[in-house]
């Protein structure tokens, strides 16, 4: 946890790369959702 409140930091200090960055961690997890709704579904 503590490393990644040192990551984002870092990342906030470059805007650009903080938002995309945001970008790609919401998409991964939107991938990941996904990826445990199939599971969620195929295991129950």
């Amino acid at each position: 946890k503590e490393f990644l409140q040192w990551y984002i930091k870092e990342q906030g200090e470059e805007e650009e790369n903080s938002e995309a960055n945001v970008k790609n961690i919401k998409e991964a997890g939107d991938d990941l959702s996904a990826v445990d709704e199939k599971m969620g579904t195929r295991g129950g």
